[in-house]
């Protein structure tokens, strides 16, 4: 039927974006879409923000089933999935193997916010650095989840009058030849 090869172009056109973004982010070219993704400036955040909660995670685990600190940080590495995080967390280690304790290193790469830096000083000194490591977690997740939303609110709109001016001309396109042919007629 007709309505049948309509809807076939479209749904072929999805499943090949799909496919295509899938390939892109799984593959060796994850690394060239991230860094044009990080160049827009709410995503680099993102992306950056992900990485530290997926870090902090990691490391608040592998801490608290008691593994050293030195070997938790080198572990927890692997899971940022965000380069410029990575590195950040590569200089921290180097301060770790010159002798400093991981929220010293963390602090004087500012690795995390001045605060949250001076909260995981505090608690390593207080000998509660699993239990700041938790609470700076959620506070990390709370923080992924406010600027995703703020994206989303901005996309949206976007989104949105995108849509309508894409109908409008289309409506315009449609309306304007009948007016044109009714005017001759008539």
């Amino acid at each position: 039927t007709q309505s049948s090869r309509t809807h076939k172009p479209s749904e072929y056109s999805c499943r090949k974006t799909l496919i295509l973004g899938y390939v892109l982010w799984s593959g060796k070219r994850r690394q060239v879409v991230e860094r044009a993704i990080g160049r827009i400036p709410i995503c680099s955040s993102i992306l950056e923000s992900m990485g530290m909660f997926r870090f902090t995670a990691a490391l608040s685990t592998f801490l608290a089933s008691g593994e050293m600190q030195d070997t938790a940080v080198i572990e927890s590495m692997g899971m940022t999935d965000y380069k410029p995080v990575e590195e950040k967390v590569r200089r921290c280690v180097g301060h770790m193997e010159e002798g400093h304790s991981i929220a010293q290193a963390a602090y004087n790469e500012a690795l995390f916010e001045p605060v949250y830096g001076r909260m995981l000083l505090a608690g390593e000194r207080s000998g509660s650095l699993e239990a700041v490591l938790q609470r700076l977690n959620g506070l990390l997740e709370e923080h992924c989840i406010n600027v995703v939303d703020r994206l989303v609110g901005i996309v949206d709109p976007l989104l949105s009058g995108i849509l309508m001016l894409t109908i409008g001309i289309s409506l315009l396109s449609v309306m304007l030849p009948l007016i044109g042919m009714m005017n001759s007629i008539g």
